[in-house]
């Protein structure tokens, strides 16, 4: 299924003979961290008053933590190649890691930056500039992975060290990341599924009216109850 979605891509980039292997080195580690995954589950934080960014959250991924550990690295060190296949003409993506930067109540985590950088002078690039301030609240983007034990690793995008905590306590105690509501929802649901997801629809409506306020210039209502039926 993987080579079915990615092979036509990749055949049809543009690369340098060095490039093109460095491509698909890079499908293949992607190809053994799927493999090596087993489940997991994922949580996206809405943006607090004032905060752009919506894309902001965790993952808890289950299977076999040193194998994914060492693929996500080997990965990221050839995200710029695959950056370069991708063709975003007039935006310039650069990538660092730093191999166990912070240990949180136990837990030793890589940290990894994505930076943005939008050339003013191509216009189809400046027409992104708002859609990457809205996902990400800037020009960059910080994450934090680790191997919570054997069986399971956290990586977190956009948050805060007290969140982190929280998803990591989560992963120790093998549960799925807690939302208020999930549980009521759950008890409703088929014992026998391959995937759940928990949305927010009043959160979801009051952010896409505010992208789409702030899209056509106006600014972000001082308050707005759920679900959102006016602006302030």
């Amino acid at each position: 299924m993987f080579d079915a979605l990615y092979s036509p891509a990749l055949k049809a980039t543009a690369l340098q003979p060095n490039e093109a292997k460095q491509l698909q080195d890079y499908m293949d580690v992607a190809k053994q961290m799927f493999t090596a995954i087993d489940g997991g589950s994922f949580g996206i934080i809405a943006p607090a008053a004032g905060q752009n960014g919506f894309m902001r959250g965790y993952f808890i991924y289950e299977g076999d933590a040193q194998a994914i550990m060492a693929a996500h690295r080997k990965m990221w060190t050839l995200q710029d190649v695959f950056m370069k296949a991708m063709n975003q003409p007039g935006i310039e993506m650069k990538f660092s890691q730093t191999p166990d930067a912070i240990k949180v109540d136990g837990v030793s985590l890589d940290a990894y930056t994505m930076k943005f950088t939008v050339d003013p002078t191509r216009p189809e690039a400046m027409m992104v500039q708002p859609m990457l301030n809205i996902m990400y609240g800037g020009d960059e983007v910080k994450m934090y992975i680790g191997a919570v034990d054997a069986k399971r690793v956290l990586a977190t995008f956009s948050v805060d060290e007290n969140q982190v905590k929280q998803a990591i306590a989560s992963a120790k105690a093998g549960q799925p990341l807690k939302l208020q509501g999930a549980q009521a929802a759950d008890a409703g649901l088929p014992k026998n599924r391959t995937a759940v997801s928990y949305v927010y629809l009043d959160r979801v409506f009051a952010f896409g009216m505010d992208v789409a306020r702030r899209m056509a210039g106006g600014s972000r209502p001082s308050s707005c109850p759920r679900p959102c039926r006016r602006w302030a």
